[in-house]
């Protein structure tokens, strides 16, 4: 074990735990090395006061590294996950080289958007916020050029508060600000367009995001935007979807909505598919192979096309696939 390794389960049976907003939290383990999943997350769930009998299964720990990041099971011993990270990653991805892997205390990828509505506690807000800004300025919700600016408009009131008109203007011309207001691809593709956009936006914030402009009134807006996003609360695979004699880089969401495959190069999504619009999905041989109910006209009958992704990771996206096609359907039922 390195030294990175050794400094996260530390001689005194204590963990390291990432948030989202790249804090870390110490945490002892009650167990030593047999400390469970659904150990740390009760001492989280404490340390933040949130009641467990609300909060038990909204968030749980992950483990990640550069190439992979995988939600752990509640009987997961965390201390072991992270000592045979590296088979891991060798066997669900082409990564050639070792990573470090760390926790994370994130949202749990088998709730539904529903759920998380419900939900209003300051802390738990304020960890799907972050958790949510961090998937937006990757570029892991494809949205439109309006969402953006709506999206800027309240990060650059969360960041900077209120500002005189020459102020903001200042601001949005340094490079490292529009960085944290916009995601890269957008900025790349828009310019210094975008910027006097935004300034008009921030100008009107007043009928755009209303006259309360609190930190957790700011993060609901953020989230409540987010939750209009096909994409939004996905669990990301990476994988290549096969067209013809082609193939594309893409990340793969899947979430209680369903299957969104975008490219990982541009950022754009290229397919978004409800689970009523796919017929069935199954892997074989590391290719995840996705029958889709496509209607060509109103008047004729739906006739199946069919995606093929190849990824090392399609067994653990047709697991997640079963679990939350069965939450929608519930919903729908409802």
């Amino acid at each position: 074990m390195n030294f990175i390794r050794e400094a996260q389960i530390q001689p005194s049976m204590t963990i390291q735990i990432y948030l989202m907003d790249k804090s870390v939290k110490l945490v002892k383990l009650p167990a030593g090395h047999h400390t469970t999943v659904q150990q740390l997350c009760e001492l989280m769930l404490e340390e933040f006061d949130l009641p467990l009998e609300i909060y038990k299964d909204i968030f749980t720990i992950w483990t990640c590294s550069p190439s992979l990041q995988l939600q752990l099971r509640p009987e997961h011993k965390p201390t072991q996950q992270l000592k045979m990270w590296n088979r891991t990653v060798h066997m669900l991805t082409n990564s050639a080289t070792d990573e470090e892997p760390v926790l994370k205390w994130r949202r749990n990828a088998k709730i539904s958007v529903e759920r998380e509505k419900k939900l209003t506690h300051p802390e738990a807000i304020k960890m799907l916020f972050h958790e949510a800004y961090d998937n937006y300025i990757n570029a892991f919700y494809p949205c439109t050029d309006h969402d953006v600016l709506t999206f800027a408009s309240i990060l650059f009131c969360l960041w900077y508060g209120e500002q005189e008109s020459s102020a903001v203007k200042s601001i949005l011309s340094n490079d490292k600000n529009m960085k944290q207001l916009v995601p890269a691809v957008v900025l790349k593709a828009k310019g210094a367009s975008i910027t006097n956009k935004i300034l008009r936006e921030y100008n009107n914030r007043d009928q755009i995001l209303g006259k309360e402009r609190n930190h957790m009134t700011l993060q609901r807006k953020f989230l409540s935007k987010c939750y209009v996003l096909t994409v939004y609360g996905s669990a990301f695979f990476e994988g290549n979807l096969l067209q013809h004699k082609n193939q594309c880089r893409c990340h793969i969401g899947v979430n209680d909505v369903g299957l969104h495959i975008i490219n990982a190069q541009t950022k754009i999504m290229i397919h978004s598919y409800s689970y009523a619009e796919l017929k069935k999905w199954h892997e074989r041989e590391f290719i995840l192979e996705i029958q889709i109910l496509k209607s060509e006209s109103r008047h004729k009958r739906q006739q199946p096309t069919e995606l093929k992704i190849r990824t090392k990771q399609a067994g653990l996206i047709v697991i997640l696939m079963n679990k939350l096609n069965q939450i929608h359907f519930i919903s729908n039922v409802r």
